[in-house]
């Protein structure tokens, strides 16, 4: 989940057609000296936020839609058809019981040798969960700029308590024919992040959808690149962008689709 956490953005507005805006990217991994890509998609406008997952290969896997009128996430898993509905109140006591359980954790580790704490600290960080205190992640402009599906972007580097992890290119929302308004979906979000990060953070360092929406900067980030040990680990590129109306059923869970628990779907 925390995949999709990192990747989220959709809307639709109650019943009505609502201006939003819908983005294609394509998000390259590399690892083990190896490079993979995916496409993924994103539409948001005042009420919605939404998320399609690709394989690899290009086949949907999984969606997650955000209703910011209620706070509900919903997880759509296409290859079963199958949906888990959490509601705010499920998030916050899901992520305070994550964090309870790091804070046992490092109890228990304060107690262990040197080498039996190195060893938990290598299994606990190859499942993505950081026994240390998340960073501060901040962005810096630069001055330079890059023009990217004929929209200029302003150039910012990231870094986290000091040390530089990103770039991002960054379209002004003006720019693109859109408000602040028009994709409210995604700043709600973002403060819904906020809201639970305790657990969230808690168990991983790794925020990656912080760089979606961030107080350094205003527009949206049209191309990101992440750093690691000085060397490029990641970059999403938008490909397509278009500014539309959206309509509430593309944010709506499919009639043939069966609920399922959060223990059922992990």
């Amino acid at each position: 989940m925390e995949k999709l956490l990192s990747l989220l953005l959709i809307l639709g507005c109650l019943g009505l057609n609502a201006q939003g805006l819908k983005m294609t990217a394509r998000v390259s991994v590399n690892a083990g000296g190896e490079s993979m890509s995916s496409p993924m998609g994103l539409k948001v406008n005042s009420a919605y936020l939404r998320l399609n997952e690709y394989s690899f290969e290009g086949v949907e896997q999984e969606s997650m839609i955000f209703n910011s009128e209620n706070s509900d996430l919903i997880i759509l898993s296409h290859a079963t058809k199958e949906y888990i509905l959490l509601t705010k109140d499920d998030m916050v006591a899901m992520m305070s019981r994550m964090a309870m359980a790091k804070e046992n954790l490092l109890k228990q580790m304060e107690s262990m040798s040197p080498e039996e704490r190195a060893y938990m600290e290598k299994m606990l960080a190859d499942q993505g969960i950081s026994t240390e205190n998340p960073p501060v992640q901040s962005f810096s402009a630069t001055g330079k700029s890059e023009t990217i599906l004929g929209y200029k972007c302003g150039h910012y580097d990231g870094s986290a308590d000091g040390v530089k992890n990103s770039e991002i290119w960054v379209c002004p929302h003006k720019s693109l024919g859109i408000s602040e308004d028009d994709i409210r979906g995604l700043k709600a979000f973002s403060t819904y992040l906020k809201d639970i990060a305790a657990g969230f953070e808690a168990m991983s360092n790794d925020n990656e959808f912080e760089f979606l929406l961030h107080k350094d900067y205003d527009g949206i980030p049209l191309k990101d690149r992440e750093y690691e040990g000085g060397k490029i680990v990641g970059e999403m590129q938008v490909i397509e962008i278009e500014v539309m109306d959206f309509n509430e059923s593309e944010f709506s869970i499919p009639s043939n689709y069966q609920p399922i628990s959060l223990t059922d779907g992990m």
